[in-house]
């Protein structure tokens, strides 16, 4: 039964008649209770064709209607959706406060003006943001998307820029929210950081949950610095690709404590002191070459017997008999007490073909598969525990 069906059936008896004047209702009303409208009208959330269709039915539906069509905004290709949905916005201004996440695209198609002009948006109740810009970001640039990120109760940022001009980098960051717990920086930063361009802390400083640094470059010396506005003390997931330093920032000391979860690939070139985090419980590591494999067992030999890790993953491209069978010897005789499982990241067909090189993990029924999806998973574990406690 669709959703309208179902929302006549239940409004059916107590819709007042048009010619009733003791009600002063119109008959169009919808007196359904808002709480079941907002239930129904939660599985077409992938829908908006049917979500356009019942903001038109009434007054009562509209604004049900557009809280799920405004929840995620996704702005791409072609260049009008831009100027299209900032017009939207600026016309029809009580939208915005629907909009919790929002989803950001630029090619050089989108003219830097529009882009610009859409970030000024006062985004008051956006919580998540993940940002794609293929041009190089301007200070100007910078600037706007500064706006962006100072909104009051902004949680999660994904930025994924490269910027040349000198100072851009950190204009961006200048008064970022302080309530941002989640950071997925993928950036190439080609200008040095001097003292003097990096702007000032925040009003509070932004103590980070989790922390993703993927292809990103030159952005070491901003994060390392006193003023750098990012609090790592409380740093619970940490995805690292090629700062294999970064345990041994001075900065990076506290969250040696509170790291749950880590995550790093053997192209860092660097054997990870594991000793080094006594509160470890979930470690991925991704490999694919021969060279990576010597480097991922050199860093499980610096697994102690006083580890706390329960899971191990592996992401490995087309691994190989010879790599499943070094593995699968290692992982045999770590002092892993509290391992309940290891986790080969690959397809169902894939895992069925090389879990074969695996005998002693699989006779122990710890051998496991599992989607390309560990930082999502456990930001939301640690989301669930925050919540809990």
């Amino acid at each position: 039964m669709d959703l309208c069906c179902l929302c006549r059936r239940k409004t059916h008896r107590r819709l007042p008649d048009k010619h009733d004047e003791s009600t002063g209702r119109d008959a169009a009303s919808c007196p359904l209770p808002q709480e079941l409208l907002d239930e129904c009208m939660s599985y077409l959330n992938y829908n908006s064709t049917d979500l356009k269709v019942c903001a038109l039915v009434c007054r009562s539906w509209s604004g049900a209607a557009q809280r799920l069509l405004f929840n995620v905004v996704v702005v791409t290709a072609p260049p009008h959706r831009y100027s299209r949905i900032e017009q939207t916005l600026r016309t029809s201004p009580h939208l915005i406060q629907y909009i919790h996440t929002l989803v950001l695209h630029r090619n050089s198609d989108v003219k830097i003006n529009v882009f610009e002009k859409f970030c000024t948006l006062p985004f008051t109740h956006v919580e998540n943001i993940s940002i794609s810009h293929s041009c190089t970001v301007t200070l100007p640039s910078a600037i706007a998307l500064q706006r962006l990120l100072c909104s009051p109760v902004l949680r999660r940022v994904a930025i994924e820029c490269e910027f040349d001009e000198r100072g851009a980098f950190s204009a961006m960051w200048n008064g970022c929210s302080p309530t941002i717990r989640h950071l997925h920086l993928r950036s190439c930063d080609h200008m040095p950081h001097p003292a003097y361009l990096i702007p000032p802390r925040s009003s509070a400083p932004v103590v980070l949950e989790s922390l993703r640094l993927e292809g990103s470059t030159n952005v070491d010396t901003w994060l390392q610095h006193d003023h750098c506005p990012f609090d790592f003390s409380r740093l619970a997931v940490l995805t690292l690709e090629i700062h294999a330093s970064l345990p041994s920032w001075p900065r990076m000391a506290a969250a040696l404590q509170s790291i749950e979860a880590l995550d790093f690939s053997a192209y860092c070139r660097k054997v990870i002191d594991l000793g080094l985090f006594p509160n470890l419980l979930f470690l991925r590591i991704h490999a694919a070459s021969v060279f990576n494999i010597t480097m991922t067992l050199d860093t499980l030999s610096t697994i102690t017997s006083s580890s706390r890790i329960r899971q191990i993953v592996f992401s490995i491209e087309a691994p190989g008999v010879d790599i499943c069978n070094r593995l699968d010897s290692k992982m045999a005789g770590l002092p892993l007490s509290y391992l309940e499982s290891v986790r080969l990241e690959m397809g169902e067909s894939d895992f069925q073909c090389w879990s074969q090189g695996f005998p002693r993990l699989g006779s122990r029924e710890l051998l496991l598969r599992t989607d390309s999806d560990w930082f999502e998973v456990q930001t939301r574990r640690r989301n669930s525990v925050v919540a809990i406690v």
